[in-house]
């Protein structure tokens, strides 16, 4: 399934459902709108893993692995509709402020077909990120008493940069000669040393329930979702190496899950005030394509069909203002 489809499915159906003739613009229609701050802390991280050396039995295997943490917080907010059991979503967050604590890791070892692993260099640096994201939700609610419940559909897209400084980096040998270093050698580059890129697509199919644990005044909610659709697309530069490594990774068809639980308290008729916990995480096998500068040339040397994985771990809690039109 090409997330294109199910965005311009999402879209389509959402603004329908908004704007669709006066027929709709009676008593049945409800229009919110939502306002508030989040606080998102995880990571995402790629890892690749190259054939290095092929030899009668053996193999040796070239891996990495690059770990971006982070703690940020976004403002944002969303535009509802629900018409007769229907519901449409659209929303947009905006990170504003990121944690400066946060410390971003690079593995780097071998591994063989004789169950060897040799670990080579172990970084890290002071990872400032930049981040949005978007989201479109479609569902629908059956109605029984106290409780709603129905099917729900959600693409979320978020967009990532992060810019990485001050690379303190543990050498454990010397790639030119292969001896082992004793003890490892520690070295420090300051600066700007890698830029990384990601757009994350997660399309989410799920149910929820909420009831009233107070008509009309206090509600409680619950939402679990997968996906067998997950896709990426990343970019990697390293910025400090002297051959100029560039690096992409892409994949479609990865898992992701998603939790979340919430409430919310009317405040007065139509406003309401909202908290929410959400976790969500994701694993993709993606193809990795790598270039470098060659040192004998000069010319572009272009590396493609490298097995690599993205994959994270989000957790955001959610604090905002809902307003019902009409009300």
């Amino acid at each position: 399934m090409h997330r294109k489809y199910i965005l311009s499915a999402a879209l389509a159906f959402f603004f329908m459902l908004l704007f669709q003739g006066q027929a709709l613009m009676g008593s049945d229609l409800e229009i919110s709108t939502e306002f508030g701050t989040e606080r998102r802390e995880g990571f995402t991280q790629y890892q690749i893993r190259f054939l290095a050396l092929d030899e009668d039995d053996l193999q040796i295997f070239g891996n990495s692995r690059l770990k971006f943490p982070f703690t940020s917080y976004f403002s944002g907010g969303s535009l509802n509709a629900e018409y007769a059991g229907f519901s449409a979503s659209f929303g947009y967050w905006q990170e504003y402020r990121s944690s400066k604590d946060e410390v971003m890791e690079d593995f780097d070892w071998l591994t063989s077909s004789q169950n060897d692993d040799i670990r080579l260099a172990y970084g890290t640096t002071t990872p400032d990120p930049e981040i949005y994201y978007f989201q479109i939700g479609l569902g629908y609610d059956f109605k029984y008493r106290m409780l709603e419940f129905g099917p729900f559909f959600e693409y979320t897209k978020f967009h990532s940069e992060f810019t990485m400084t001050d690379l303190d980096q543990l050498w454990f040998y010397d790639l030119n000669n292969g001896t082992e270093y004793d003890p490892p050698r520690d070295t420090m580059l300051e600066g700007e040393v890698l830029y990384y890129e990601q757009d994350l697509h997660l399309p989410i199919f799920g149910a929820d329930v909420e009831m009233a644990v107070i008509p009309g005044k206090v509600g409680l909610k619950t939402r679990f979702g997968v996906s067998p659709f997950a896709s990426v697309d990343d970019y990697d530069n390293h910025i400090v190496r002297s051959d100029s490594l560039e690096a992409w990774n892409s994949g479609d068809g990865g898992t992701a899950w998603l939790f979340e639980l919430g409430g919310r308290f009317e405040v007065f008729d139509g406003l309401w005030l909202k908290g929410r916990f959400g976790y969500s995480d994701y694993s993709i096998n993606t193809t990795g394509t790598q270039r470098v500068i060659s040192d004998e040339t000069g010319e572009p040397v272009v590396a493609s069909g490298i097995d690599s994985q993205v994959r994270g771990v989000m957790r955001n809690f959610r604090v905002s203002i809902s307003y019902l039109f009409g009300s």
